[in-house]
């Protein structure tokens, strides 16, 4: 699809400090950045580690839902009055939410979702959950996140296991690392790093779920610390 006006929906749950919002804001800036129309649209606002962090340039939508279903309405009135020709979205439920919506009111929007997790990990974690998670959540998930128009993985792990749950998305499907955060780089710009003394260390990441395999660095930490007592892990 050819954008001639370079014009972006972002979609995402909240603004909270996690890293596939992190990502979502950074995306809306550099893209504001470079003269493109962007409107990110969140469910809620309640959460806004990343708002100061917002460019203005950068049209916010608050679709004031505690839950991506809720957010039907509003988020069809929005784009029935902007009528977007593409939404990159960083939330497994909203994702699948607007693929059912497209194919029900044959939307002509092209659906980019970004997958920021083991997405087989993902829907097993919905069987944990509460009664609506595990048999109607996860199931949407498993069955419709394979109609999305296009998955951009965040490494190829995760891509691997994408495919290896729906073969189908092997041509639509792509590999881009997370950015780097304007904030990071402002930050390098401003300070001297050279004349900071450096410590031999390993450092890890991520909030502490099984998604996130911290077992795998420790495990492989304690195979290789006795080699090295210098070396750190945090």
């Amino acid at each position: 699809m050819e954008l001639k006006n370079k014009k972006i929906v972002l979609l995402s749950s909240s603004l909270a400090g996690g890293g596939a919002e992190g990502v979502c804001v950074n995306i809306g800036n550099n893209l504001a950045s470079l003269g493109w129309n962007v409107d990110l649209l969140v469910l809620t606002l309640k959460d806004e580690a990343y708002l100061d962090r917002l460019s203005k340039k950068v049209n916010l939508v608050d679709l004031n839902s505690s839950k991506a279903r809720f957010s039907i309405i509003p988020l069809l009135k929005f784009i029935y009055k902007n009528k977007p020709k593409l939404i990159l979205v960083f939330n497994y439920e909203l994702s699948v939410m607007l693929v059912i919506l497209k194919y029900l009111l044959r939307l002509r929007v092209k659906i980019i979702s970004r997958n920021s997790s083991t997405l087989s990990i993902v829907i097993k974690e919905f069987q944990t959950k509460s009664i609506w998670a595990k048999y109607f959540i996860g199931p949407t998930i498993k069955y419709f996140y394979q109609k999305i128009d296009h998955v951009i993985n965040q490494c190829n792990g995760m891509r691997d296991d994408l495919i290896e749950v729906h073969p189908n998305l092997y041509e639509k499907s792509s590999v881009i690392y997370n950015p780097i955060s304007s904030h990071i780089i402002n930050y390098v710009k401003k300070n001297n790093l050279s004349s900071i003394k450096r410590k031999n260390y390993l450092l890890c990441v991520g909030r502490l779920e099984e998604v996130k395999a911290f077992h795998y660095a420790i495990e492989s930490f304690a195979k290789i610390a006795y080699k090295f007592p210098n070396l750190s892990f945090f």
